[in-house]
């Protein structure tokens, strides 16, 4: 059964990054801008965008409101009379198609940046811990950089999707709870009820950090072996197959290196770049012959 060293990979990573610093820390800092500053300013500074404003406003007060006990049986009700009044206020103002097609369009665009940003940061990792001649690996991965960006997409979403549905349980609950609010209710039932959903929804958000670990290697297979996402995803899971528990220390270093950059904020252009070199090491360690 192959096997990786985590010290072997930390020192290949911080190897790798010290040769392709340049280009890794320019991809990362065009992520950053596209990841948070873009689609804060589309949201800013489209002119449709700003009559969602009240609505943030409603569910900010929400938030306050339910997390305290004496202001919890309330919050329903206070929402829903808000967002009713809302509603009537901006009237036929509110162009919610347009709005949504505009916004759907805009992210739509980042977001398949950000997947051909991630592409090339996979193919740079892969070559700065490579062992082998390199010039290949780049040359098929520009070929195929539009296969590739897809292919990503699509595997992203499906990464994503179990940790959608363990927010779309609280999500449902939270519709649910609104439509029927007519009335007050005792704080503590509230508080109860919000506690049994959170217990849920992280049930299934361990099972999607499961899910998530046996997809680890995706996008590095993706760029290597196949465009193909299902292959890749049958692969990945056999690279990782009686590596869980491994690959889950791996994977609890790479959230330091996240919380890390959170802090630091500007901290994600080098973690980011380390972040990757350290799992495209781990990944050729498993599959080198």
């Amino acid at each position: 059964m192959k096997t990786f060293s985590i010290k072997l990979s930390l020192k290949e990573s911080f190897e790798g990054f010290g040769k392709w610093w340049l280009p890794l820390c320019g991809i990362s800092l065009i992520i950053m801008v596209s990841q948070s500053w873009l689609p804060e300013l589309l949201l800013k500074y489209s002119r449709d965008a700003q009559l969602l404003k009240p609505y943030f406003q409603a569910f900010n007060l929400f938030k306050e409101e339910v997390s305290h006990l004496a202001t919890a049986g309330d919050a329903f009700v206070n929402l829903r009379s808000n967002l009713m009044e809302i509603t009537q206020t901006l009237g036929s103002n509110h162009y919610f198609q347009v709005l949504i097609g505009d916004l759907f369009i805009g992210f739509t665009i980042i977001f398949l940046l950000l997947c051909l940003l991630y592409i090339v940061t996979i193919v740079i990792s892969k070559i700065s811990v490579s062992k082998t001649d390199t010039k290949d690996i780049l040359k098929n991965s520009l070929k195929k950089s539009h296969y590739l960006t897809l292919s990503y997409l699509f595997l992203s979403i499906i990464k994503v999707l179990p940790f959608c549905l363990s927010l779309l349980v609280s999500f449902a609950f939270f519709v649910l709870k609104l439509y029927f609010s007519k009335e007050s209710q005792s704080g503590i039932i509230v508080i109860s009820e919000w506690l049994a959903v959170l217990f849920l929804s992280l049930s299934i958000f361990i099972l999607s950090c499961y899910l998530y670990i046996r997809f680890y290697f995706t996008g590095f297979v993706i760029t290597e072996e196949s465009a193909n996402p299902f292959k890749a995803i049958k692969s990945s899971w056999n690279i990782t197959s009686n590596q869980f528990s491994r690959i889950f220390i791996v994977f609890l270093l790479t959230l330091i290196i996240d919380f890390i950059a959170i802090i630091t904020i500007i901290g994600f252009i080098p973690g980011n770049s380390i972040k990757y070199t350290f799992r495209a090491s781990i990944y050729r360690q498993l599959t080198e012959s």
